[in-house]
């Protein structure tokens, strides 16, 4: 599915005849409506039988009593709208602090980090007066290239079903995506040509967390919680081959899920959330009885032409009054030894009956939360969301009024969200297809059975997100990751096409670009037709301080190093390029007696002024020499183009590529490797029809070589 305005429009005319929602449990009567009519019937007949003053508060009262009870507004009775516009007056809606310090004092103001120990080491835990809650990363963000992962599994199939006393456990999986163009990048030259490249089929930026999260309960210490968390997090962190975060990546998943930049203010509006630069909009669903959303469903929604797209599935065994362990029993290992299962055998059937996950079902909830520059952005997107949620029948309710507690049920908390619920619904038991009630019937990884058969299989979107620098041989994108959490350094031997090839479509992602480099004519005509975007190209010299804008995961940088022995260059700019002819007196001329200006540069540190999260350096070398090898060998990914035999043997030699050396001496034309320390990758650059014409034959020329 697309992720622009036009794949909006062209998916909502293919979801036209999707089938429309179900009978809504929230339309159903409900005793306070039938409570407040009998009131004002009563109020009717005193006021009939009285006469005088309470005749006219009768007529008055009665009237308004039946219109709040029984009027509604969108998805709310006429009595939650007043509510919600009292509790959305009173409620702290906005916070001029910065970053996470901001999100966590609005969203959680009383959460503060703690750890816990797990084999892997210290794992962060957001603690707050209603439980803890562990983060487990399910894909690597420092990953450079996409792997594939197995599918996974449903959430209620990860909760525990093992039948051992312990405090409620909620188990939350977040999704969270940039569509490709990103947003603001929707119509310029670099977007409409990665569109072409990709079909609207890539991701930019993805991530995928697991929240865990012990509730507080009856009978249970902080202690319990603690030792509960500990247990479940080790299974899952096994189990699931993922990671957990420490405290600073919590506090930073906290940032990047939030999508706020270093400087970002929020500030809560009735229809809308402003993060930032961003406003953002978030929504509430609930499956039907025995139902819940597709995989395809939760694929598609991270597609949808939005800036940002972030959602969360949430399943929990509904809190019940556990019997109350002994001092004992709760310090006793979760494993039984065999012999101690004997001793108990003739207990077991009590046991069982009273033991969660054996004969309770999940309750299941969805949060949705798009965002983009402004609220009308939003519109396309909106009408194709509730498109794909009638085509599942599945019930969204807009949050207006209520943004920020709904923001706060798209971050990595798994807080409970019982003010997200629509009218009328009442916390009931629901039977989720595929649920597991029975520890030798748990879905194991590998197990075809698993996830639920309603539900689907769910591919993480991590193996679908990066930057595409071409197609492998079956035609399927080949995908980078240049943007992440550290600061990348890529090394391209190659020729000045090819970098602004790369650099066409990085921009596509929505990066700035700053390139460093001593010939910038070489590089005014392709910032002049790329950067629709004022400012989205800057030009300067390798030794001028040039303030790097900043980065973040909808807005990262791209730092180019053009470094190559040159012939002394003209004027180069140190502002962005306006998108007319250059006006006189914007050059800044360079000193004639610069290191590097007709023969070979000094060695210079690669980008280690402007290393940070959601950077990329990106070195070219024309040519690979002796020098180049320590740059080559240090880089996390290296991009090659057709080498000559003595290139390819330096190289094959650093990196210890064996074999595969000599095939980069036979590459076609237009072929790239991309080498990183663990895979080799083959890619045609397969250029578009817009960088055909705006760069020209991307393929290393003899005279680059």
């Amino acid at each position: 599915m697309s992720g622009t305005v036009e794949g909006a429009a062209m998916a909502t005319t293919s979801l036209a005849g999707a089938p429309t929602v179900g009978p809504d449990r929230s339309h159903h009567l409900g005793l306070h409506q039938v409570l407040a009519t009998q009131a004002a019937a009563v109020l009717a007949l005193i006021g009939a039988a009285a006469g005088g003053p309470a005749r006219v508060a009768a007529v008055v009262g009665a009237p308004v009593l039946l219109a709040l009870t029984w009027l509604r507004f969108r998805d709310r009775w006429a009595f939650q709208q007043v509510t919600a516009v009292l509790h959305f007056r009173a409620r702290r809606r906005s916070d001029g602090r910065q970053g996470s310090a901001t999100v966590l004092a609005l969203v959680a103001p009383e959460t503060r980090v703690t750890s816990i120990e797990l084999p892997a080491g210290p794992a962060a835990v957001f603690a707050d007066g209603a439980g803890l809650t562990a983060l487990l990363d399910l894909g690597d963000p420092a990953a450079l290239l996409a792997e594939a992962r197995p599918e996974l599994p449903t959430p209620w199939e990860l909760l525990p079903a093992d039948g051992l006393e312990r405090p409620p456990v909620r188990i939350q999986l977040l999704l969270t995506a940039v569509p490709a163009p990103a947003g603001p990048a929707g119509n310029d030259p670099a977007a409409g040509s990665y569109r072409m490249l990709t079909g609207g089929r890539a991701l930019g930026h993805a991530r995928a967390l697991l929240a865990v999260r012990v509730t507080r309960a009856d009978g249970w210490s902080d202690r319990d919680l603690r030792r509960a968390l500990t247990g479940q997090a080790r299974k899952l962190t096994k189990r699931l081959k993922a990671r957990p975060l420490d405290r600073t990546e919590a506090v930073r998943a906290m940032t990047d899920f939030a999508y706020a930049e270093p400087a970002a203010e929020v500030h809560e509006q009735w229809t809308s959330l402003r993060v930032g630069e961003l406003s953002q909009v978030t929504f509430h669903g609930r499956p039907r009885p025995g139902e819940c959303p597709s995989a395809d469903l939760l694929t598609h929604l991270l597609h949808l032409p939005t800036t940002a797209t972030t959602l969360t599935l949430t399943a929990a065994l509904p809190a019940t009054a556990p019997t109350t362990p002994t001092p004992a029993a709760r310090s006793a290992p979760a494993r039984r030894s065999a012999s101690a299962t004997a001793t108990s055998a003739s207990a077991a059937p009590a046991a069982s009956a009273a033991a969660p996950g054996l004969g309770e079902q999940p309750q299941l909830s969805l949060a949705i939360r798009l965002a983009a520059s402004e609220p009308a952005a939003l519109e396309p997107a909106i009408n194709l969301l509730r498109q794909l949620a009638a085509g599942e029948h599945l019930h969204l309710r807009r949050r207006d009024g209520d943004h920020l507690p709904g923001f706060a049920a798209t971050l990595p908390l798994a807080a409970s969200d019982k003010a997200g619920l629509p009218s009328g619904h009442r916390q009931i038991t629901r039977t989720v297809p595929g649920r597991r009630t029975h520890p030798d019937a748990l879905s194991r990884p590998g197990d075809p059975r698993s996830p639920a058969e309603g539900f689907g299989r769910l591919a993480l979107p991590t193996d679908r997100a990066g930057l595409v620098v071409g197609h492998n041989r079956h035609g399927q994108p080949v995908l980078i990751r240049p943007f992440r959490p550290d600061h990348t350094r890529v090394v391209l031997v190659g020729g000045l096409r090819c970098a602004q090839v790369v650099t066409f479509r990085a921009m596509a992602l929505g990066a700035r670009v700053l390139v460093r480099t001593y010939r910038p004519r070489a590089w005014e005509p392709f910032a002049r037709g790329a950067a629709a975007p004022s400012g989205s190209i800057t030009l300067g010299a390798p030794d001028q301080p040039v303030e790097a804008p900043p980065s973040s995961p909808l807005c990262p940088l791209l730092i180019i190093l053009d470094l190559g022995p040159l012939t002394p260059a003209p004027p180069v700019f140190a502002t962005p390029l306006p998108a007319g002819p250059v006006q006189p007196g914007t050059a800044a001329r360079l000193p004639l007696g610069v290191t590097g200006i007709g023969h070979t540069p000094a060695p210079l540190p690669a980008g280690a002024t402007d290393a940070g999260p959601w950077r990329a350096t990106l070195s070219l070398r024309e040519e690979c020499r002796a020098a180049d090898v320590a740059a080559a060998n240090d880089a996390d990914l290296l991009l090659l183009q057709t080498l000559r035999p003595d290139e390819a043997h330096l190289i094959g030699a650093a990196l210890e590529l064996g074999d595969t050396a000599p095939l980069l001496t036979r590459m076609r034309p237009g072929m790239l490797a991309v080498i990183n320390r663990q895979a080799v990758r083959w890619a045609m650059l397969a250029p578009t029809s817009v960088e055909k014409v705006l760069i020209g034959d991307s393929r290393r020329s003899a005279n680059e070589r």
